[in-house]
């Protein structure tokens, strides 16, 4: 099976997943990025064992994190590459190119997508949703990360009976062991871009909070962002013990959920939010918003940290209860560990190849029936819309 995967940019966590699925594929995957680096990214990617393309075109940023694609080489490209499945992995211009092309050549193609209803903030608007409506209608599977991002994806008309799980894996692989509760230098952590739409604003209310509540507290900072200095200031100048390393990644974020006693991520928006499984992997428990994808899912309320709403002293109280009661920080920890055990580039491989090896299976059907069938076929699809 030839396999064509178009994606916005290989960010670092898909790579081993990529690797792994070009050997399930016998080799047979070739990768289209809409550019080799998205706006706002600092990732340092290698694709060392990867077929990648990547094309020339234009890139307009959406805030949060998003950017719309537009590149018209995508069909020059899937022509060169003759696959016999495509993976499409947004709703942008590009990705409507390629399931036009897909359609008129008769490829099979599935969806992947990693948000959610709530955590993508151009699902109301009428280009995306118009997009989301053609990109959709032609696909033969799709390929959710969670619960919520399956029922969005069955919210547009695909299938249950078609959909497969690809969880998202971090870029590194989790430990064997991690440390106890005294051997983690800090009691708290943020990880992520020092953005407003992040909650860094609330995570400095939390962190003087809590200095408050238990007269001391150490935090560590990893990540760069427009409130940086802002927040390194408010830190500093409330008497908190801060260790900011700037931005990290691969092996030196392990390291980092190591050196940590509770991550908080107290996010407006976000699709997912993979640093709740890098902790959860690395035995931190997790202090959450309703408003990441992996709320309720890597992180369950009560079981290896708290999903609360937006309320400081409820935060305050929760993370308190946490750090001082080594007993509960323990079982939380070990509870994450096992939540996030099957989370790995093999599962997510898998995932995957199962969801094209379905869509290439229906088409193999399709291609098999007689003219005759094929009208039928249609005209008794015609009369069930």
């Amino acid at each position: 099976m030839r396999a064509t995967l178009i994606i916005g940019m290989v960010a670092p966590y898909r790579v081993a997943v990529l690797q792994r699925l070009t050997e399930l594929l016998d080799g047979g995957l070739r990768i289209i990025a809409c550019t080799r680096q998205e706006t706002g990214r600092q990732w340092q990617v290698s694709t060392e064992g990867l077929h990648v393309e990547t094309l020339t075109g234009v890139q307009v940023p959406l805030g949060h994190g998003f950017v719309m694609h537009f590149n018209a080489g995508v069909l020059a490209a899937l022509r060169r590459h003759r696959p016999d499945v495509v993976c499409l992995t947004g709703f942008t211009p590009t990705m409507a190119l390629a399931s036009a092309y897909a359609r008129m050549a008769r490829i099979p193609y599935v969806m992947q997508v990693d948000s959610w209803a709530g955590g993508d903030p151009r699902a109301r608007s009428p280009l995306h949703r118009h997009l989301r409506r053609f990109v959709t209608a032609g696909a033969s599977a799709g390929i959710a990360v969670g619960e919520k991002n399956l029922d969005w994806q069955i919210s547009f008309g695909l299938p249950a009976d078609r959909m497969f799980r690809s969880p998202l894996v971090p870029a590194w692989e989790p430990p064997a062991s991690v440390p106890g509760y005294a051997e983690r230098p800090f009691d708290l952590l943020w990880c992520g871009a020092l953005a407003a739409e992040k909650g860094v604003a609330f995570f400095v209310d939390l962190a003087e909070d809590l200095l408050a509540r238990r007269g001391s507290l150490s935090v560590r900072i990893v990540g760069n962002g427009p409130r940086r200095d802002w927040c390194e200031q408010r830190l500093r100048a409330a008497g908190i013990s801060v260790q900011f390393d700037g931005f990290l990644e691969g092996e030196a974020l392990r390291g980092v959920y190591l050196s940590a006693r509770l991550l908080a991520f107290p996010t407006r928006i976000d699709a997912w939010g993979l640093v709740a499984t890098e902790a959860a992997q690395c035995g931190v428990p997790v202090l959450i918003s309703p408003f990441a994808g992996a709320a309720g899912e890597v992180v369950v309320e009560g079981v290896n940290g708290r999903v609360l709403p937006l309320d400081g002293p409820s935060w305050a109280a929760a993370a308190e209860e946490i750090l001082d009661q080594p007993a509960t920080w323990s079982r939380f920890s070990a509870a994450g560990r096992a939540l996030t055990a099957s989370i790995s580039a093999e599962a997510s491989a898998r995932g995957m190849f199962d969801a094209l090896a379905r869509a290439q299976e229906g088409a193999s059907r399709w291609r098999r029936t007689s003219p005759q069938q094929r009208r039928l076929q249609r005209s008794l699809a015609g009369g069930l819309k």
